[in-house]
C-alpha cells in the first residue's frame, strides 16, 4: 500500500515539474525537445528517489501461534460396593435377625447414599448406621437416606429383619433385596 503511494506522489511530481517548465518557456518560441525531456527526467529521478527511500522501511505485523498437545479429559465414577449379607434361617413369626453389612464408596467424587427394600409377606426392614443394636430408621420401597461418603469411604451397617406375625408358612423362603444407591454429592 505505501509503495503504491509513493509511486502516485512520484508521478505527480514528474508531471508539476514538466507543467512548471512548459508554462515558463511556452509563450515565444518553441523550446527544444531536450529542455522538457530533462524536466520530465528529473521529475521521474524525483518520485523514483522517493519510492527508493521510503520503500527501505517494513512495516508488518509480527504474528505467532502455537498449540497444545492434544489431552485427554477422563470423567470420574462414583460407586458403592456392599459386603456380603450371610442368610437368615429359622426366622419365626414376630422374631427379628440382625447383620452387619459394610458399604463402601468406589468413586472418585463423595456421594449421597441412599438405601430401598424389596421384600415379600409383609417382612420389616430397618437400618442403622454402626454396631447392631443402636436405634434404626426402617426402610421400604422409597429410598431412606444414610449418609454422605468420601471418595474410598468405608461405613459399617446393621441390617434388622423382622418376620410378620401372622401369615407366612412353616420352612417358608423370602427374598430380602436391600438396593444401594449413590448420587455424586453437591458439595
Amino acid at each position: 500500500m505505501t509503495l503504491i503511494i509513493v509511486a502516485l506522489l512520484s508521478v505527480l511530481v514528474a508531471v508539476a515539474a514538466t507543467v512548471a517548465i512548459r508554462r515558463r518557456n511556452a509563450p515565444k518560441h518553441r523550446a527544444p525537445r531536450a529542455r522538457g525531456f530533462l524536466a520530465v527526467a528529473s521529475g521521474l529521478g524525483a518520485g523514483v528517489v522517493i519510492a527508493v527511500s521510503t520503500a527501505g522501511a517494513t512495516y508488518a505485523y509480527l504474528n505467532a501461534q502455537t498449540s497444545t498437545g492434544a489431552a485427554t479429559i477422563q470423567s470420574g465414577t462414583i460407586g458403592l460396593t456392599v459386603g456380603s449379607v450371610p442368610s437368615i434361617s429359622n426366622l419365626l413369626p414376630g422374631e427379628s435377625a440382625q447383620q452387619t453389612v459394610t458399604v463402601t464408596s468406589t468413586g472418585h467424587a463423595p456421594v449421597d447414599a441412599t438405601v430401598r427394600v424389596s421384600t415379600a409377606n409383609g417382612m420389616s426392614v430397618h437400618v442403622a448406621q454402626g454396631a447392631c443394636g443402636t436405634a434404626s430408621t426402617p426402610v421400604t420401597s422409597t429410598p431412606v437416606s444414610i449418609g454422605s461418603f468420601a471418595a474410598g469411604q468405608t461405613r459399617s451397617f446393621c441390617i434388622r429383619i423382622t418376620a410378620p406375625t401372622t401369615g407366612h408358612a412353616e420352612s417358608s423362603s423370602y427374598p430380602v433385596v436391600l438396593t444401594f444407591d449413590s448420587v455424586q454429592n453437591a458439595g
